[in-house]
């Protein structure tokens, strides 16, 4: 598969920054926004997944869910996932920080205090601003279905804690209303549709 055509080469392999495992993309889908009557793109996502990545698991896990890397609440899963977002344009943090944590916006005390360390720990690793070919990474490790690692260009910034938001994370690239459906229906496609 060729997934250099959105003016980016992806690698085809990363490695989760908390663990030894290396990762191999199978997705990939260009970000556009609408700004008036113009359309832009902002990033790229790449989909990796995990040495133990079984084809059936995509399957049985859309069947059951409805997101195509919805982990559940089970320890049993050991498939590890992460989303890569390679920027194709300079954004400012507050931009991106802020259109991510709205995406996620939930009820709750126990919620909205995972919601505000998430939103911390991006912002603070980000820093001040994403300058083109910056790469934003969202991991899923299988074993823990509440955890969420974020990291920037390849630097970990840190764990935040909640299944709730970490499935509405999965969901925002992966499910039904993926903000890069590109994503979702190259998934479907490769291991749906088989």
């Amino acid at each position: 598969m060729a997934f250099n055509n959105f003016g980016l080469n992806l690698v085809r392999h990363f490695n989760l920054p908390s663990e030894n495992s290396k990762l191999q993309l199978i997705a990939a889908g260009m970000r556009r926004k609408n700004l008036f009557v113009l359309e832009v793109d902002v990033y790229v996502i790449g989909v990796y997944v995990g040495e133990n990545f079984d084809e059936t698991y995509i399957k049985e896990r859309h069947t059951q869910k409805g997101s195509y890397f919805d982990m559940g609440k089970s320890s049993t899963d050991h498939i590890s996932v992460c989303f890569t977002l390679t920027f194709v344009r300079s954004v400012g943090t507050s931009t991106l920080v802020d259109t991510i944590v709205t995406s996620l916006s939930g009820n709750g005390d126990e919620y909205n205090n995972a919601l505000e360390l998430f939103k911390t720990t991006l912002l603070n690793i980000v820093g001040k601003g994403i300058k083109k070919n910056d790469t934003v990474e969202f991991c899923f490790q299988g074993n823990d279905a509440s955890a969420i690692g974020i990291g920037f260009n390849n630097s970990f910034g840190g764990w935040v804690h909640n299944e709730d938001i970490r499935a509405r994370l999965i969901s925002l690239y992966t499910g039904e209303r993926a903000v890069v459906p590109q994503v979702a229906t190259t998934i479907s496609q490769r291991y749906i549709e088989n």
